[in-house]
């Protein structure tokens, strides 16, 4: 019994990319731990989002531009965006892509788990780069509850969001309740803009597309080909899926299914006031623009 439910076998279970075909045992299985993660995850303190709900609908009648890190990314005008957008929101290693030098954003989300923890080398100094670059275009720093006690970010003006998932019963997109989406910081940007209330949010770079630079390999562990995201500064260079074998330990089956995932949660989201400016983003869950001026052809 130890071995069947031992702690690698669990973590395997709970992680968004197991498949769980066609089993109704598994999938409920899967929730169950998934709901267990969720109560053990510490409530945030009443403080800690105090600054958040002070933000609620303070941004009627104004314009948001959030910013994922996909290719279509590569096409943002940035010579007329002062002219069509009061507030621009980004994520993670935004500050390491070439468009990042011609916009100033107001809001820097960060929610990897990597940032919170103490890191040597590489890791640590990309922190300290991106913490830098927050201080230097003055935007306010967006971050998860758990991140509340952290000394790494003291001296930065920041806010906070109730990081914690549950999917079961709950149809949430507050920052200020547990979520009904994945853990993925773009979301979290995009579900910030529509509680601040901007009068219309626009999106670029949300391409979940990562998909598309796949390819095989003889030992059926997969290539990632890059070209996933927008220009770097620094180009990385490509790296191998099968380096993260332990968190995609249901192969393509598991990775196609928290896709799935990933485009089905953004249909949560009300498509009233947000429209994509990538005319052909793989995402669908909102109307689109075409030949809108932020957008080059």
């Amino acid at each position: 019994m130890t071995k069947i439910f031992s702690r690698e076998f669990l973590r395997r279970v709970a992680s968004p990319h197991y498949y769980h075909s066609r089993s109704s045992f598994k999938l409920a299985f899967h929730n169950l731990l998934q709901l267990i993660a969720y109560f053990k995850t510490p409530k945030p303190g009443k403080v800690t989002l105090e600054n958040t709900s002070s933000l609620r609908d303070s941004k009627a009648g104004k314009v948001a531009l959030v910013l994922g890190s996909g290719p279509s990314l590569n096409t943002l005008n940035t010579e007329v965006l002062d002219d069509h957008v009061d507030d621009v929101f980004v994520i993670n290693a935004f500050n390491q892509l070439k468009v990042a030098n011609c916009v100033k954003p107001a809001f820097y989300g960060l929610s990897d788990p990597a940032h919170f923890v103490a890191q040597p080398g590489a890791q640590s100094l990309e922190l300290t780069e991106t913490l830098s670059y927050i201080k230097s275009v003055g935007a306010t720093l967006v971050l998860p509850h758990t991140a509340y006690s952290s000394y790494a970010f003291a001296d930065i003006s920041k806010i906070y969001f109730d990081d914690r998932e549950r999917m079961f019963l709950n149809n949430n997109l507050s920052p200020l309740k547990p979520r009904a989406y994945g853990s993925t910081t773009l979301y979290k940007m995009l579900a910030m803009a529509v509680f601040m209330g901007y009068e219309k949010i626009y999106l670029l770079g949300f391409d979940n597309s990562n998909f598309l630079n796949y390819r095989g390999r003889p030992d059926n562990l997969m290539q990632d080909l890059g070209g996933a995201t927008a220009d770097r500064k620094i180009e990385k260079k490509s790296s191998f899926i099968g380096e993260y074998e332990k968190e995609f330990t249901s192969g393509m089956a598991g990775r196609m299914q928290s896709y799935a995932h990933l485009f089905g949660d953004l249909h949560k989201f009300d498509s009233g006031k947000i429209l994509n400016l990538d005319p052909y983003s793989l995402t669908d869950a909102f109307p689109k623009a075409v030949n809108h001026p932020l957008v080059m052809n």
